[in-house]
């Protein structure tokens, strides 16, 4: 899957994703350490692989994922008119024409992204400040791509219900260029993106 997450073991900095062909290397030494691998892509079944020793001869694997069952919430319906018969409703969450439109200026640039990243272009050992203004309440998650799709950094913003800034670390070793800042909600998977440029 692409941009599938990678974790070894339980250690957030151990982390990477795939790239947009769903591939991903891992260096030996890393993956000896780790107990597991725990994989994840939005809506698929994580998997945990308990890290086998063959894996080190350097040859290509396939991972196979699992489609996720849908777990969609109670959905109210309310109309004016009078339903006769059955009707069933299937709904991942409420949409009001006022979210369709704000995505879709956002998605177009005619309207402010609710991603901003600063100072850009930032510094290798510096921080960049990541300020959010929440179209929807709930837990977000921050991270940070190279332009060849591999995690650099990651943060979880738990329980933002309007505007919050957090700080995220540019480590001093990543190569100078073009990178990007991913801001996920949790619960609808909905995406934004900023990119920021590293001297």
């Amino acid at each position: 899957m692409s941009w599938a997450s990678i974790r070894l073991g339980k250690d957030k900095k151990k982390e990477l994703a795939a790239d947009k062909e769903g591939k991903f290397s891992i260096d030996a030494k890393l993956v000896n350490r780790a107990l597991a691998l725990d994989i994840t892509a939005v809506g698929y079944e994580p998997r945990t692989l308990v890290v086998n020793k063959s894996w080190m001869d350097g040859q290509e694997w396939t991972i196979e994922l699992t489609r996720a069952a849908a777990e969609l919430p109670p959905v109210t319906v309310v109309s004016n008119r009078t339903v006769v018969g059955k009707l069933t409703a299937i709904c991942t969450q409420t949409v009001t024409v006022k979210d369709i439109v704000r995505d879709t200026l956002t998605f177009l640039g005619l309207a402010p992204n609710p991603l901003t990243v600063y100072p850009n272009p930032v510094a290798k050992g510096a921080a960049v400040t990541v300020s959010v203004k929440a179209p929807r309440p709930g837990n977000y998650m921050v991270q940070l791509f190279s332009s060849g799709g591999a995690l650099v950094e990651s943060l979880r913003m738990e329980g933002v219900d309007g505007a919050k800034t957090e700080l995220l670390d540019i480590s001093e070793t990543i190569a100078a260029g073009l990178y990007f800042v991913r801001l996920t909600h949790e619960e609808t998977g909905k995406v934004y993106t900023q990119k920021v440029m590293v001297l």
